[in-house]
């Protein structure tokens, strides 16, 4: 499965959204595109933005060791996401996000 995580910097609380992508038909420049409702309580501040993607067995989920981590070093967390960028979101601002 694919999934984007926003996850707060100093809490680390987590939201996220998944795609309806299967990563064994992608090639070179695939791209994802989608919209996700994000919660609206969600704490003001910055998140960083990480692609998720993992064996889809309920065994696998949320362990790093069955994660699928791009080969770029610098844009991997210690998690084996894979780190897009940040946003920040602020109190009352109303915004629709595209990925893609």
């Amino acid at each position: 499965y694919v999934e984007l995580r926003l996850r707060h910097k100093s809490s680390g609380k987590e939201c996220r959204g998944q795609y309806s992508s299967d990563v064994r038909t992608w090639l070179t420049g695939t791209t994802l595109s989608g919209n996700f409702v994000l919660p609206g309580d969600m704490a003001v501040g910055e998140y960083d933005v990480l692609l998720n993607i993992a064996d889809g067995s309920a065994r696998g989920y949320g362990t790093a060791d069955y994660r699928i981590v791009l080969v770029n070093t610098e844009t991997r967390d210690e998690s084996r996401m894979n780190l897009l960028g940040t946003v920040t979101v602020d109190a009352g601002a109303e915004a629709v996000a595209t990925t893609g």
